[in-house]
């Protein structure tokens, strides 16, 4: 049934162009997904490769005190003062000023022992004589040294020894073919994770305006069959968030008030994710096409429409049918994966923030925003560049989260992001310098 109110393309603009840029997400990730399948078919060497068993080649079995060191995954907080010396020797050898880089990959935690000697180019990470990590890193740079002002590679040798070093502890007898299916799966796996987020953004978006659009619409027309007063609307509206779909559907302006609570909960969820838990937190279907079909009933209610829908401008070179909306072509669809990795770096840096007592205000509440960050720089934590950097970047997240930014230049997200995760790398070191203070 159509709305009480027809209203116009131009009074509800931003739900249709959130919406048309969710459907082209849609088509980028379902065309992604497939190139990543069809594509991808060798583990990925640049920096790194993983070989085992009959992959490893005798010359580099032999262990060498400038191009070899030790890796593990799991090790309890008490081993952070050993060293496992050599491929061969399989228990710790105490060592109190070993070098060590831990990280952590979804759960595992990785620790990586160059010693000062060890350069990158050509070094190799031991976990066992035949399990190895192979450097193709073309500098001679100390290899710790290179680790810490290089996060993405760092972050790739992570990734492959906690895909690795766990698969090989269950397969000691694997052969070198059975390692590389695994790590092309693995690979798979993790870029098609990644390209889901494609969709979080305009989705996220799509909700926030639609929510602010019928709470607009009820509180113009409907406020007195709410509550005595507009205030008394707005404050039960704003307070009872779910009331405003389940008023629209009474009303008769969106036609499932249910579904709409449902994705809205969800965009919640998406605009606060938990960053140790992303790969099982919350995340949009594998097909989305449903949530489609349900925000384009939405438009065909609000537009007194006939069976609205929205396709892609080269997906037909018939006429469209009456009703069609064409979705514009979006050369920038990429940047909402840049835009959504920025909101769950902001969110493990709160998480990490979370440990420290701070002062509350005068009624008792606890600080927050700008006043929450001063307080961490007074204790050390955070320095005047990490707060500004926070600001900045927390105020690009915001407009994302809340539908007022729609797009960014690409250079702007990678420095928002580069700034982030300077930050977390900060706030990390602060807090094992601590660690090792009191002990």
């Amino acid at each position: 049934m159509p709305s009480p109110i027809k209203f116009t393309p131009q009074d509800i603009q931003p739900i249709i162009e959130s919406i048309m840029q969710f459907a082209n997400s849609i088509e980028t990730y379902d065309s992604t997904v497939q190139y990543i399948n069809k594509n991808i078919t060798k583990p990925d060497t640049q920096y790194f490769e993983v070989l085992v068993n009959d992959g490893v080649k005798r010359q580099n079995k032999k262990y060498h005190s400038k191009i070899h060191f030790k890796i593990d995954i799991g090790m309890n907080a008490s081993l952070l003062k050993s060293v496992l010396i050599g491929p061969k020797t399989l228990a710790p050898t105490l060592a109190p000023k070993s070098h060590h880089i831990a990280a952590d990959y979804h759960g595992t935690r990785v620790f990586i022992f160059p010693t000062k000697k060890v350069r990158s180019k050509n070094c190799c990470a031991f976990y066992d004589g035949n399990l190895i990590f192979k450097s193709y890193i073309k500098t001679d740079q100390p290899l710790e040294e290179f680790l810490m002002e290089n996060p993405v590679i760092l972050g790739n040798l992570v990734q492959k020894a906690s895909w690795a070093i766990s698969y090989y502890k269950y397969h000691p007898m694997m052969h070198q073919k059975d390692m590389d299916s695994f790590l092309v799966n693995m690979e798979k796996i993790k870029l098609i994770d990644k390209t889901q987020t494609i969709r979080n953004i305009p989705f996220m978006q799509t909700m926030e305006h639609l929510r602010q659009f019928l709470f607009d619409t009820l509180i113009s027309h409907h406020a007195s069959q709410i509550a005595p007063t507009t205030e008394d609307a707005k404050n039960h509206l704003k307070k009872n968030k779910d009331d405003i779909f389940i008023l629209s559907e009474r009303f008769g302006y969106i036609p499932d008030a249910q579904k709409m609570i449902k994705y809205h909960n969800l965009r919640d969820s998406l605009a606060h994710p938990d960053n140790t838990k992303h790969l099982g937190g919350p995340h949009l279907p594998d097909n989305c096409m449903q949530i489609k079909e349900d925000f384009e009933a939405i438009l065909t209610s609000l537009l007194h429409g006939q069976n609205i829908k929205i396709i892609s401008i080269d997906a037909e070179k018939t006429p469209h049918p009456q009703g069609t909306l064409m979705q514009m072509p979006d050369m920038d669809s990429f940047n909402n994966v840049y835009a959504y990795q920025l909101m769950e770096q902001l969110d493990a840096a709160q998480n990490l923030l979370k440990i420290y007592t701070l002062p509350t205000k005068t009624n008792g509440k606890s600080l927050t925003g700008k006043k929450k960050l001063e307080a961490l720089n007074v204790l050390g934590v955070l320095s005047q560049n990490d707060i500004n950097n926070l600001e900045n970047a927390t105020k690009t997240r915001n407009g994302f989260a809340h539908g007022s930014i729609a797009s960014l230049p690409t250079n702007d997200l990678f420095k928002n992001n580069k700034n982030v995760h300077t930050v977390l790398r900060n706030i990390t070191q602060y807090q094992k310098e601590r660690e090792q203070y009191l002990c």
